[in-house]
C-alpha cells in the first residue's frame, strides 16, 4: 500500500508526514497503477484518447482493403469492419492482460495499402 501525503503534510512541509494508506483497488494491484505514477482516472482519459486517436482505421481499413475485391471474389466491407475490429480488440487484450502494458494494437495501414494495391491488382493475386 502507498502512503498518501494529506494538505496538512505538505503545507508544513514534512517530508515523512503521510495519512494512513489508502486501499488499493483490484485493477490498481494487477495493473500497477498507482505504483507506476499514474491514477485509474489518467489512464481512463489515456484510453479515451487513444481510441479516439485510432478509430478511423475501422474504416480506412476496409476501405483500402476493399479495392482487393474482384467481381468474382468480393470482400465485404462490413466483413472487414468486423475482422478489423476483432483483430484489434483481441491483440489490444492480450497485450494489456499478459503483458501488463498499456499499449493499442490495430492493423497496420502501409502493408494493407501494399497488399491491396500491388498484390491484388497489380500482380493480379487474390
Amino acid at each position: 500500500q502507498i502512503a498518501v501525503p494529506t494538505a496538512d503534510c505538505a503545507a508544513a512541509m514534512q517530508p515523512d508526514c503521510a495519512a494512513p494508506a489508502k486501499p488499493l483497488s483490484a485493477v490498481d494491484r494487477y495493473f500497477q497503477v498507482t505504483a507506476r505514477g499514474s491514477s485509474i482516472r489518467t489512464e481512463i482519459r489515456a484510453g479515451v484518447v487513444g481510441w479516439m486517436t485510432i478509430s478511423y482505421i475501422v474504416l480506412a481499413n476496409p476501405s483500402i482493403l476493399s479495392l482487393a475485391s474482384r467481381p468474382n471474389d468480393p470482400f465485404p466491407f462490413t466483413s472487414i469492419v468486423t475482422a478489423t475490429c476483432l483483430s484489434a480488440s483481441v491483440s489490444c487484450l492480450i497485450i494489456g492482460l499478459l503483458a501488463n502494458m498499456p499499449f493499442i494494437l490495430v492493423s497496420g495501414m502501409g502493408l494493407n495499402s501494399y497488399f491491396a494495391v500491388t498484390v491484388v491488382q497489380g500482380m493480379g493475386v487474390s
